[in-house]
């Protein structure tokens, strides 16, 4: 059993490891960070510290997920905190004054312990949390170094800033202007004569550090996973695993599918299976010859009154006229035009889909074989802020009708004989991969698009089209 922390600005590593030697140290947590992670059944995770500004913040259901597991997950200081006091009911287990303050609503906003910090990768806060303050203002008042009037003044101000310039320099300046500097430096050598007066944020740090001897161990959830797994949730599991499981750093699975499913010309063909196995409930898709799966799901259509005769139904002809080519509707036969329609309505989506089933031989040997993670790693290594060209271009400065025509070249679309008609070849395309549509094809492209980024300009002089 392993026991793994995300810290950043509220302790520094150096005094935690002080505290706990056994503990992994990780730094603030973001959305995707356990999937990436992967706690196992009797590992325990305490969230101190999290980002929610500059990245999207750890999800409630991701949390969930992972109790569902069997991990004891910790809250205590800051993020973790505030997720430990909306979660304590479903089984995550709080720490703290914090965590206390925000669980009996004495507190509930999540300025009390935002801070902005460094961003070389140390995480130095830059500024005083504001639950900090509060706390000593309240243990002034008790103690009799402050009058009442006056802690509830100092509040007020130091709530007004915001919590990126919540500096000693700032509180000063502003406390000053109105006659109450003197006051704050009285709480400022308060809060430095004595660490649990000065900072109640690490105090809860080094608690939750602390009681990890006392093994937290996961938590029965009162409600059934189906009232609160969706289709999100899916969605992340598969878009932040790793794609490789014994490597956690590991290029992210749900990339890795991106990758095949806009550059595998193979791909289409086994998104047909899958879906169509979906559809036929077996349970392995990549058994059954393809052509037993169309019978079938063909047949399963017809049981259930879905409109398949694409010559002789009004339905079917509609359905063919949204889900379908005009060269496709003029040149396929009924049944492949039924097929084609069948998987591409389908609602899954790939990588989530294709989860279950990463140790199957038949992706273990293609899609998630070392070479096809080393070339979905490759094409995103290249994605870095400062990716530019000689004329100063970057992945947002390409336009989506630049992106739409490289799809067109990579996918090997022939020229459309029909006016009009080359975006719904795209799209039908598209689909055929499991995108939604051509902006969802061309938002899953972009990233992968930095080593085409020269190429992909000069198609287009003087920039028009990027």
């Amino acid at each position: 059993m392993t026991t793994h922390c995300f810290l950043g600005p509220t302790m520094a590593r150096s005094a935690a490891r002080l505290i706990s030697k056994s503990v992994l140290f990780h730094p603030p947590i973001a959305h995707g960070d356990l999937f990436r992670l992967g706690p196992r059944s009797g590992d325990t995770v305490i969230i101190i510290d999290g980002v929610y500004h500059q990245a999207l913040p750890i999800r409630h259901k991701e949390i969930l997920h992972f109790l569902d597991r069997g991990v004891g997950i910790v809250g205590a200081a800051s993020m973790g905190a505030l997720r430990a006091a909306e979660l304590d009911r479903y089984g995550m287990r709080g720490v703290g004054t914090v965590y206390e303050m925000l669980r009996d609503g004495r507190i509930n906003a999540d300025d009390e312990v935002a801070v902005a910090h460094a961003p070389d990768g140390s995480h130095r806060p830059l500024t005083e949390p504001l639950i900090n303050l509060r706390v000593a203002l309240d243990r002034a008042h008790t103690d009799g170094l402050l009058a009442p009037a006056v802690c509830d003044d100092l509040l007020r101000l130091v709530r007004a800033i915001p919590y990126v310039d919540r500096t000693w320099a700032r509180m000063v300046a502003e406390t000053t202007a109105i006659g109450l500097g003197t006051a704050l430096d009285s709480l400022r050598a308060a809060m430095q004569s004595r660490a649990d007066r000065g900072d109640v944020k690490q105090a809860d740090a080094i608690t939750a550090l602390r009681r990890t001897e006392l093994a937290f161990g996961p938590a029965e959830l009162p409600v059934p996973r189906e009232a609160w797994a969706s289709s999100h949730l899916q969605r992340w599991c598969a878009e932040f695993s790793p794609a490789d499981d014994a490597d956690p750093d590991s290029v992210g699975f749900g990339s890795v599918i991106d990758y095949h499913r806009l550059n595998d010309h193979s791909f289409p063909l086994l998104w047909r299976r899958i879906v169509l196995a979906s559809m036929c409930r077996r349970d392995d898709p990549f058994t059954p010859p393809v052509a037993a799966l169309e019978r079938q799901a063909l047949a399963i259509a017809g049981e259930r009154g879905l409109a398949i005769d694409v010559e002789a139904d009004a339905d079917a002809q509609a359905a063919a006229a949204f889900w379908l080519s005009p060269g496709e509707r003029d040149e396929l036969a009924p049944r492949e035009q039924a097929i084609r329609i069948l998987v591409r309505s389908s609602r899954m989506e790939p990588a989530a889909a294709l989860l279950p089933w990463r140790t199957h031989s038949f992706l273990a040997g293609r899609i998630l074989a070392p070479e096809g993670i080393d070339r979905a790693r490759a094409s995103l290594a290249a994605v870095l802020p400062n990716v530019i060209t000689s004329r100063g271009l970057t992945l947002r400065d390409l336009k989506d009708e630049t992106i739409e025509g490289y799809l067109r070249l990579r996918w090997r679309l022939p020229a459309e004989a029909y006016p009009g008609a080359q975006r719904s070849t795209t799209l039908a395309a598209a689909r055929d991969r499991g995108f939604a549509d051509i902006p969802d094809a061309i938002h899953a492209a972009r990233p992968f698009l930095a080593a085409h980024l020269k190429d992909l300009a000069g198609a287009h002089p003087g920039g028009a089209a990027v």
